[in-house]
């Protein structure tokens, strides 16, 4: 159960750094900031008076549409910091390290058993395929970014 002071300090964090970005005077007004991001003014209200917190959903998208600094400033609550934005090339990385994952997770429970049955065969085989496509396209990126990767 989250302590309810946690809770009054998270949307504290919250409300103090939404309202560095967003109202009267700040680099987006209410309105527009709403149009944009389809939140309705309404909870853009209950927010920068700090009466509740986005859910996940609606913090991600708070976060895409502000940016890095935004959610440093968020972060700062938690003593961190050091967020930016990912290029194409790393959310790639991302994106093939964790298909890799499910691929190795998956093929390490079927065979838990020491063996392939006919089931886990038919199971098996339209994932490794999606995971041979997979790492065919990730591999063609990373030869067309100079075999970066997403690495440096």
């Amino acid at each position: 159960m989250v302590d309810p002071e946690h809770l009054r300090n998270g949307r504290a964090v919250f409300r103090d750094a939404l309202a560095l970005y967003v109202g009267r005077g700040r680099r987006h007004s209410v309105e527009i900031f709403c149009d944009a991001t389809g939140i309705s003014r309404d909870q853009m209200g209950r927010w920068l008076r700090g009466e509740t917190e986005p859910r996940v959903s609606e913090l991600l998208v708070v976060i895409d549409h502000l940016g890095p600094e935004f959610a440093n400033e968020l972060l700062r609550g938690a003593g961190m910091g050091g967020a930016r934005r990912l290029d194409a090339d790393e959310l790639q990385a991302f994106d093939t390290l964790a298909e890799l994952a499910t691929g190795t997770a998956d093929m390490a429970e079927a065979l838990k058993d020491g063996r392939l049955d006919h089931r886990e065969r038919a199971d098996l085989a339209p994932k490794m395929a999606a995971l041979g496509t997979h790492l065919i396209g990730a591999a063609a990126a990373m030869k067309a970014g100079g075999g970066r990767g997403g690495v440096s």
